[in-house]
């Protein structure tokens, strides 16, 4: 990786959508908070203040998302020889990825066909990884579907299956997405995607494990997306 690369990269981030849009809305509303000091209520002086918080805290953590993508591409992040992640941790990342999205009721199914995975790396990238194909499943999902998650050990290789209905997201040609590609806009913004993918791909690979992603169309503008993530039972 050239450091003229990672300088690019680097300018594509800081100047694009998940940095541009809550900071300018972060200056418009402070803007808006100077100019009717006194003027307006406790209640809506609330409101912009949560607003303003609610894009500091996106920019602070996209931020996190740079530097951990940045890390994991220079492989500054030493690896451990073993560790265990049980099931039930698995689970737990899920409910907090689905909260983390604002999910509330059934918002997702968990299949357990293993207890624990034994993997071979470093348990912080394999979770990061996992973290960001977790929050992608629930940003991404249609609004009132289940997305389900499996994890399960087969042909020497663990599993960990995520499945969704999504009508968020316009072009699945997961294979061309680079880190900071700028997507087009279909409802929602999809800018960020092509770099959590990426997270999650220099993490699995990491761990010695690979990952899929592919989708079929479900009918008028969903589709049925799949992740599969693998990673080597150790001898």
């Amino acid at each position: 990786m050239t450091d003229n690369y990672l300088l690019g990269s680097a300018v594509r981030a800081f100047s694009g959508h998940e940095f541009r849009t809550p900071m300018t809305a972060i200056i418009g509303l402070a803007n808006i908070m100077h100019e009717t000091a006194g003027k307006i209520s406790v209640e809506e002086q609330k409101e912009l203040t949560h607003h303003i918080l609610t894009s500091a805290q996106h920019l602070m953590n996209a931020s996190l998302r740079v530097s951990t993508w940045y890390e994991l591409t220079n492989n500054r992040i030493e690896n451990k020889e073993m560790f265990t992640v049980t099931a039930d941790q698995l689970l737990q990342m899920v409910k907090d990825s689905g909260e983390s999205q604002l999910c509330t009721g059934e918002f997702f199914s968990f299949h357990q066909g293993t207890e624990k995975l034994y993997i071979s790396g470093n348990e912080m990238v394999l979770v990061m990884a996992l973290k960001e194909l977790f929050n992608n499943a629930f940003k991404f999902a249609k609004k009132g579907t289940v997305v389900s998650f499996s994890v399960l050990e087969e042909n020497r290789h663990y599993k960990i299956i995520i499945k969704n209905i999504s009508d968020k997201v316009k072009s699945f040609d997961f294979d061309k997405y680079t880190v900071f590609t700028q997507f087009d806009r279909h409802f929602y913004e999809q800018q960020g995607l092509g770099l959590g993918l990426e997270i999650a791909r220099l993490g699995i690979t990491l761990c010695q494990g690979t990952y899929t992603m592919s989708a079929t169309v479900a009918n008028d503008d969903n589709f049925n997306v799949r992740c599969e993530i693998n990673l080597p039972v150790p001898e």
